[in-house]
């Protein structure tokens, strides 16, 4: 029998990867359950949560606030970068001095309301 190793290394990566997802997520609830039980009930009066339910709540905010880490294939987050690196370095200089005049002016509004007569500091 021919046996072709590429695809055995391929599913030996699969199979750490997969351990690895599962023990660090089983960790990281562990640490949420050890949390919220050391703190939620003395702080707010609320009971205690088993490890399935941190788990909840880990999928709970991962639905809600959109995940633990930041996706590394971001269209938008990437997207300011590579912009920023195609501009030239005399529009960049334009745009840092449109911005700085901006802020001058937002600025000096707020000192001229500080000093507006009439008013106590």
């Amino acid at each position: 029998m021919i046996f072709n190793m590429m695809s055995y290394d391929k599913g030996k990566k699969v199979f750490f990867v997969v351990m690895a997802v599962l023990f660090f997520g089983a960790l990281l609830a562990g640490v949420v359950m050890l949390l919220w039980n050391w703190l939620m009930p003395d702080i707010f009066g609320i009971t205690t949560i088993t490890f399935l339910q941190a788990i909840g709540i880990l999928a709970l905010s991962k639905l809600l606030f959109g995940g633990f880490m930041h996706n590394r294939g971001c269209k938008h987050c990437g997207d300011h970068r590579s912009k920023w690196k195609n501009i030239s370095s005399m529009d960049k200089q334009s745009m840092k001095e449109k911005f700085m005049q901006k802020w001058a002016e937002c600025h000096s509004k707020e000192d001229a309301k500080d000093e507006s007569p009439g008013q106590e500091k």
